[in-house]
């Protein structure tokens, strides 16, 4: 049988920011989240970084039959490509909001004070789901990331979260973990099985009131 677990940022432990080539050393940990590709003169980027614990309860040797990022958009314009990739560097979210001394991630620094390898954040190239945004408000941007979730799982990759950047000349906003409105926040929602003959729950941590 399937199992189900749902995440959202805000309630669930995780965190997100934006970062922004436009004012590079700036935190925007605090407030709403946007990606972005366009050009005036010279090009503007805002890429998302975002990060969900995975919980204790889905047992590692589960498999991940679906994982489904869903982001809430609040504005935007453009119409194009929006993409999800592994963040391959631990990162801090900050707690500023476009002002005062960055605190944590920014587009050079990935706490505020040590620089990416990569301006922009370092991430893997490849990836691994990508969702078409179109302008307007009120829309859900959805990506399938089961086979990342299954190598954090695994082991194979440290879950450093994910960074969503802009593949077409797009700016959606996308609501934060701190939005006023707990749905409109970051959601994951991991759907999972075992094998057949596999036992398919986390280890229990036995206690007094433990009943096997």
């Amino acid at each position: 049988p399937y199992s189900s677990v749902s995440l959202q940022l805000g309630t669930d432990p995780g965190k997100d920011a934006s970062i922004y080539n436009n004012q590079p050393t700036t935190n925007f940990g605090g407030g709403d989240n946007a990606v972005l590709k366009g050009w005036f003169i010279v090009w503007f980027y805002k890429n998302q970084l975002l990060q969900f614990d995975l919980p204790s309860s889905i047992p590692t040797n589960a498999h991940i039959v679906s994982a489904q990022l869903q982001l809430y958009q609040k504005s935007g314009s453009g119409n194009g490509d929006v993409t999800a990739h592994r963040l391959t560097r631990s990162w801090v979210e900050g707690t500023k909001n476009g002002s005062g001394t960055a605190d944590g991630a920014n587009w050079t620094k990935y706490d505020g004070t040590n620089a990416w390898t990569t301006v922009g954040g370092d991430y893997d190239t490849t990836a691994i789901s990508t969702s078409t945004v179109s302008s307007g408000s009120d829309i859900i941007a959805s990506f399938e990331i089961a086979p990342l979730v299954q190598d954090w799982l695994n082991g194979k990759y440290v879950n450093n979260g994910l960074l969503i950047k802009a593949e077409g000349m797009v700016s959606p906003s996308f609501a934060s973990k701190e939005d006023a409105t707990a749905s409109k926040r970051p959601k994951l929602i991991i759907t999972y099985t075992c094998e057949c003959g596999q036992v398919c729950e986390a280890t229990p941590s036995c206690d007094a009131e433990y009943t096997p």
